[in-house]
């Protein structure tokens, strides 16, 4: 085999096995979602969220039942889904075509979904 030849099927090769185990699936970054957001939940629960470059987040309650809280934690990806867990509180967020995070809630109180617009 001559070496050009060699250098393409190496090259076809080596991008067919990054291809098969997702290694050139470009993933999320908390860098893209960083910054301050005003939020509101189905039960007209106000609260503000600001999360930084490397994932830590903080939550604080406006009004509802957590008026006051303020809790904090390091969130997760899960595929393109951005997860903040605290508690028994779990808050799945994607981010919408026009800019907000969106997604569903479950916690001890109750289900619902939550939206985030940036302040």
């Amino acid at each position: 085999m001559d070496p050009p030849r060699r250098w393409f099927t190496t090259g076809a090769a080596a991008l067919a096995y990054l291809t098969a185990f997702g290694v050139a699936y470009a993933q999320p970054s908390f860098a893209d979602i960083a910054g301050a957001w005003a939020g509101s939940t189905t039960n007209d629960v106000k609260l503000d969220l600001f999360i930084s470059a490397d994932g830590r987040y903080v939550l604080r309650f406006l009004t509802g039942p957590g008026g006051g809280s303020i809790p904090r934690g390091l969130a997760a990806w899960n595929g393109d889904v951005v997860v903040l867990k605290y508690g028994d509180t779990e808050i799945s967020l994607t981010k919408s075509t026009d800019g907000k995070l969106v997604g569903p809630y479950e916690s001890p109180r109750g289900k619902g979904s939550i939206t985030f617009i940036r302040k």
